[in-house]
């Protein structure tokens, strides 16, 4: 009954539990400049490893704004005049469902919201609006959380004023530099993207436009950096259990550092399939076959037999298809071309 207890007491207002604190005491630093800065209305990109709670610490605070509270985890909120409107863009559907969306949720508990979620997508929310502190019970009156998904048929971006834009995950930049101009007049404007850089694609952009900015704002910018070992919350077992899955990954850097890959030139193909083709491969056998080539003469298309001769590397196993690459650029990872 205890725990019950103390789970439903914690539902009933997650925002005034959460903390940056761990439990053994040490404060995940990382993680209050990143909302010290965000409040203070510098554009942030927090840089950081798998599972250092990039997504989990801006759902709490992005909520906390919407209600329209004065603190967060210590920190004096800016006042905001309520309702607020929000945004989350995310890369899919399954990503927002399943990791944004889900921690926003979290965050929200049991207080008084209502979602409104996509036909095409019924799991996936369009909009969440959320009750401020002291609102009323017309629910045209409250906060808003809007979802945008990259690559969606319709673009909604331009043309809004809202308080603030997070991008969970690399965002299209060319839709971010949009969004930068979405602010409302005269009015405090929040700017924040938490990613992994795994695709050189997708954040070559973000590291151009972040340069100069590690740990100092620049510009109105700041990047900041965390690994998995900087995350208070997760125990020495645990760290060591990812430690081990990202052995002989091509991101580990990524994905324990937050620190960039670059994989151009990189093969795509699995290593497994690569050394089965290879094996099959022997001394070429010189093939001599007759063909019909079709050509064109005075008396029309005719066909005429033709001798060629080729080389055999391997046998053609049953069932087998096999195609022509007639890019030569195919199968590389380079920004030049697509793979």
């Amino acid at each position: 009954m205890a725990v019950e207890h103390g789970e439903s007491e914690w539902r009933a207002d997650p925002i005034s539990a959460f903390t940056v604190v761990g439990p053994d005491g040490e404060e995940y630093r990382q993680q209050r400049e990143l909302v010290e800065n965000v409040i203070a209305g510098i554009e942030c990109f927090f840089c950081g490893g798998n599972q250092t709670g990039k997504t989990t610490i801006i759902a709490y605070l992005w909520v906390a704004l919407a209600q329209g509270r004065s603190t967060f985890c210590g920190m004096v909120l800016p006042i905001f005049r309520q309702p607020s409107v929000w945004w989350v863009l995310c890369q899919t559907r399954e990503q927002q469902v399943e990791s944004t969306q889900a921690k926003i949720l979290e965050a929200l508990g049991d207080w008084e919201h209502e979602i409104k979620c996509s036909s095409a997508f019924p799991d996936a929310a369009v909009l969440i609006r959320i009750k401020p502190i002291n609102g009323g019970e017309d629910k045209r009156r409250w906060s808003k959380i809007w979802f945008h998904v990259e690559g969606s048929a319709k673009n909604t971006l331009p043309g809004a004023r809202v308080d603030g834009a997070w991008a969970d995950e690399p965002p299209v930049m060319a839709r971010w530099r949009e969004v930068r101009f979405r602010g409302k007049n005269n009015r405090a404007f929040f700017l924040v993207i938490t990613a992994t850089p795994i695709s050189s694609k997708l954040w070559r952009p973000l590291k151009k436009d972040f340069d100069g900015c590690d740990g100092i704002p620049s510009g109105g910018r700041l990047r900041i950096t965390a690994t998995v070992f900087d995350n208070p919350f997760l125990s020495a077992e645990h760290r060591a259990g990812l430690v081990e899955k990202a052995k002989n990954d091509i991101h580990e850097a990524a994905r324990l550092y937050g620190a960039y890959v670059d994989e151009t030139g990189q093969c795509p193909f699995p290593a497994e399939h690569l050394d089965r083709w290879q094996k099959r491969v022997r001394a070429p056998e010189l093939v001599e076959e007759q063909v019909w080539m079709e050509v064109e003469g005075p008396e029309g298309r005719t066909y005429i037999p033709t001798l060629i001769k080729w080389e055999k590397y391997y046998d053609v196993e049953p069932d087998e298809v096999c195609y022509a690459c007639i890019d030569p650029s195919l199968g590389i990872r380079s920004p030049l071309h697509d793979p």
